[in-house]
């Protein structure tokens, strides 16, 4: 779904009174019981406490305790119309620029287009039919492709947080790490820290913001983020390099999941669930 609607979607649901738009963070106090946080706004400075700040706002910016792995590549985005109806179905290509996916958005596709970053250039400054023909050059002929929106890129890395939680505070989805997009897995990985956050805090009442309940949310949560941030970073190597060996074998394992439904579901259910997969 598109952002748009689903903000548009949680201010519905949310009181007018409680949301507070387009500000920014000016300062942050924390003593033993609470944080306190002043808020710069266009109507001037705001100031809030709360027992626990939970920083969800996305990829985190440069920071001491955030570990990066660039992979010189940028994802190119658009929304692409297709010459069928999508239905509910997504697809993934992988090639030697690196992965190419289509996800299912109303009539059109979400395209994400990863390439190295020269390349990413490339694309953007092409027209719509020129930027439509090298798309269908490199997704081959299983569809085609009629129109095209406007487009953008921004480059690939794998950020992780060291630390997950500090005194009244708690990083969770992609301000604790930031994935490749590649089989999708960031948004599952957020919000599988959304849920056990809320286990957590729910299982001290008393204080949601203690140190207790946020080490052993972090503890909790280690597992999951290192296993899934390495299966997308392997994959991305794997996928990304033409040496015929490893073409070969990722084309027999691409086959083996197709024709092995039982294998198909042990791996879509670890890339649902984590680590609650298994054993």
């Amino acid at each position: 779904m598109r952002y748009r609607d689903l903000a548009a979607a949680l201010d519905v649901h949310i009181a007018a009174d409680a949301l507070l738009d387009h500000c920014r963070l000016g300062d942050m106090r924390t003593d033993d019981s609470h944080i306190e946080l002043t808020l710069l706004t266009a109507g001037g400075r705001r100031t809030l406490s709360a027992r626990l700040l939970v920083h969800a706002e996305g990829t985190p910016a440069d920071d001491p305790d955030v570990r990066v792995f660039d992979y010189r590549q940028h994802a190119v985005v658009a929304e692409v119309r297709p010459d069928q109806p999508p239905g509910r179905r997504a697809w993934e290509r992988f090639t030697p620029e690196g992965p190419l996916a289509l996800l299912p958005l109303g009539a059109d596709h979400s395209l994400v287009f990863t390439v190295p970053a020269e390349r990413a250039a490339q694309l953007l400054s092409l027209d719509d039919d020129a930027f439509l023909a090298a798309l269908r050059r490199q997704f081959g002929t299983r569809m085609d492709f009629t129109a095209s929106g406007p487009r953008a890129a921004f480059p690939l890395a794998l950020r992780l947080r060291q630390q997950l939680y500090a005194p009244r505070q708690v990083w969770i989805g992609n301000a604790a790490q930031s994935l490749h997009p590649v089989s999708g897995q960031g948004f599952n990985l957020g919000l599988r820290d959304a849920w056990e956050l809320a286990e957590a805090l729910l299982a001290d009442r008393d204080d949601p913001g203690s140190a207790a309940a946020l080490a052993k949310y972090a503890r909790g949560r280690r597992l999951d983020r290192l296993g899934s941030s390495a299966f997308t970073d392997g994959i991305v190597r794997v996928f990304s390099n033409d040496l015929p060996p490893l073409r070969v074998a990722r084309g027999l394992g691409l086959l083996a999941l197709d024709l092995l439904p039982p294998l198909r579901h042990f791996v879509a259910k670890r890339m649902i669930w984590g680590a609650r997969a298994w054993p």
